[in-house]
């Protein structure tokens, strides 16, 4: 980055050379480094409906990979995730400003797929670096009147992360040939998004998910149980993740713990009986969140992020079929 100049002008330099569909996907990946932090807060206050923000976010990927919505459902979308920032008034939670962000900067996106005011895009990535700001200040007892604050703040891991990640996501974005479903999911797992966001430390060895993309998705419902499965290749995984339920058990499986949903990845030594904690199913993905009981019984130090190709013909059976099986178990679905 050039030296001298706001880095709003250069982000928007840098913008006025894409299209508006790599615009967007950089809009994106911001805000995707944004939405742990909404998580973060809505752990720590009690408060919050990050299914919205994620929906919403959704929203924007659609408009990516080239289904539309109109307008008026962006504009719900829009109004539904503004919503669902918290007021700094209400929460004392170190989180709080930063949920707030991952709000508006959502916003913003949807605000350009209806406008395409490349500003928006701008805003966006600003306010990945104020949460940033804040946090810092916060966490690293800054002082407001400091004549350095400005110094301290930029010289911050955190904030030279948020930085070059924008910058690497720039550079990518505009040397791509096209903004594919496979280019787009390296950027997401390059930027190694941790548990929160953009405001975990970039020296700290953040719990790494087990990730793959599903090329081959597959149902089966024979009435005795339901299995559900994703994987990497249908002939010859490498990855791949097997979810499924008896619909037959007595009153020993119970006693046993075997009436859970039954989850195991690559083989069968990797496998438990219960431990998951919350499901998301957004757009293009499926996450799988853990408790550690079911991470070490997978051998897995992180959660389960499954990307999927929305238009995969069995996508939407599979979803249904594992809403239900959450539903049974009382596990949070949040599609």
């Amino acid at each position: 980055m050039a030296s001298g100049r706001p880095r709003t002008t250069y982000i928007r330099e840098q913008l006025v050379a894409l299209d508006s569909g790599r615009r967007l996907v950089f809009g994106a990946l911001c805000c995707e480094r944004l939405l742990p932090n909404y998580i973060s807060f809505q752990r720590n206050s009690g408060w919050g409906d990050f299914a919205a923000v994620r929906k919403a976010l959704d929203c924007v990927w659609a408009h990516v990979y080239g289904n539309a919505q109109q307008a008026a459902e962006i504009v719900d979308a829009s109004s539904v995730c503004e919503l669902a920032a918290p007021s700094s008034d209400d929460f004392t939670s170190i989180y709080v400003t930063a949920a707030q962000d991952a709000c508006f900067a959502v916003c913003s996106l949807l605000d350009y797929v209806l406008e395409n005011d490349i500003d928006k895009i701008v805003q966006a990535a600003t306010y990945a670096t104020d949460s940033v700001d804040l946090f810092v200040q916060e966490t690293d007892g800054v002082e407001p009147g400091d004549p350095e604050l400005e110094a301290k703040i930029l010289r911050h891991p955190l904030m030279q992360k948020e930085l070059e990640r924008q910058d690497s996501d720039l550079e990518a974005i505009r040397s791509a040939q096209a903004m594919s479903r496979d280019f787009i999911g390296e950027r997401k797992a390059i930027n190694g998004y941790g548990e929160i966001g953009n405001l975990s430390h970039p020296m700290i060895n953040t719990a790494a998910k087990y990730q793959f993309n599903a090329h081959h998705i597959a149902v089966d419902t024979d009435g005795s149980a339901v299995v559900i499965g994703f994987a990497d290749n249908e002939f010859s995984p490498s990855r791949f993740v097997l979810v499924q339920k008896s619909m037959k058990v007595d009153e020993r499986d119970r006693a046993m713990g075997f009436d859970k949903v039954h989850i195991q990845i690559e083989d069968q030594s990797r496998s438990g009986y219960g431990g998951i904690v919350e499901v998301w199913a957004g757009h293009d993905r499926l996450t799988v969140l853990l408790d550690q009981a079911a991470r070490a019984a997978l051998k897995i130090d992180g959660d389960i992020e499954i990307s999927v190709d929305p238009r995969h013909p069995v996508l939407g059976d599979a979803v249904l079929e594992l809403k239900k099986l959450c539903e049974e178990d009382g596990i949070p679905f949040l599609d």
